[in-house]
């Protein structure tokens, strides 16, 4: 019938924290540290990493790890693939690839496989790209 088919939704850098769990694994799944959040200390995941929020400590991501505007991490970052808008002050390591958006204000070391840097990120300190 016309118009009884949905439209497609439009892809996000991550997935909604209300996604249901798939049988496929844990990739699917995001953990997200909402704005007003603010967590010390270490935090491991097998799975993706959204922070709108801000960390003081650790974090070692296996998969891909999300920072909006909002999120703000002061330490060292470990993660597969990474997508920067906040700010971060530390240790920025990714096995992949790192994105600076234009927001970005990034203070401390780099180390990645390949980097992305948009017009108007910001970027203070050594940078390490390639194997």
């Amino acid at each position: 019938m016309l118009g009884t088919k949905s439209r497609p939704k439009p892809a996000t850098d991550t997935q909604s924290s209300n996604s249901q769990p798939s049988k496929g694994g844990d990739k699917d799944l995001t953990c997200v540290i909402a704005e007003g959040t603010h967590i010390e200390g270490i935090i491991k995941s097998n799975t993706n990493i959204r922070v709108d929020g801000s960390i003081k400590g650790t974090v070692n991501c296996q998969e891909k790890l999300v920072m909006g505007e909002t999120g703000i991490v002061e330490g060292t970052i470990s993660t597969k693939d990474a997508i920067i808008t906040g700010t971060f002050d530390g240790n920025l390591i990714v096995n992949g690839t790192l994105h600076l958006k234009s927001m970005a204000v990034i203070k401390g070391d780099i180390t990645a496989e390949y980097l992305i840097v948009d017009e108007g990120a910001q970027y203070f300190g050594k940078c390490n790209i390639g194997k």
